[in-house]
């Protein structure tokens, strides 16, 4: 058994920034083999849709889904999101919120956080920290804080 496999989910959400190696990573070692990737990503010609279709590609069997939003309308974003999940396994339930900018971040991990309140489910939430090249995996009931280091 992998040391990551009690924080592996059936569906694990992306947030894409310019750099997608990081979101690569992450759904290497959170995704379950048959789960559903979600992408977040900016909406327009200078969004990052073009860095989530090339992930996409990457991953066709996880039946990847974009998630186009503006990320100024936050409220848009929120809504997206958790409508959005509506198909997605809620017991097994991720957020790596590594990529994107800081209020994509702030409002899809809100927006999962209410979600899951709604559907009485858990989530898993992590990230990359970039400053000690380790997976943070956050405390939560059921899942004890990780990290590679």
């Amino acid at each position: 058994m992998s040391t990551l496999e009690p924080y592996q989910t059936g569906a694990l959400i992306l947030l894409i920034g310019a750099n997608p190696l990081p979101n690569y990573v992450a759904a290497r070692l959170l995704l379950k083999r048959d789960g559903m990737l979600y992408l977040v990503h900016s909406q327009g010609p200078d969004g990052t849709g073009i860095v989530a279709q090339r992930l996409a590609a990457q991953f066709p069997d996880n039946n990847p889904r974009l998630i186009a939003v503006n990320p100024l309308d936050t409220a848009g974003l929120q809504e997206k999101v958790k409508k959005s999940l509506q198909d997605a396994p809620a017991d097994s339930l991720g957020l790596n919120y590594t990529g994107g900018t800081k209020v994509m971040a702030v409002h899809t991990y809100q927006a999962v956080a209410d979600f899951c309140g709604e559907c009485m489910c858990g989530a898993v939430f992590s990230y990359l920290d970039a400053e000690t090249l380790e997976l943070i995996v956050e405390p939560r009931t059921g899942h004890p804080v990780y990290s590679t280091g």
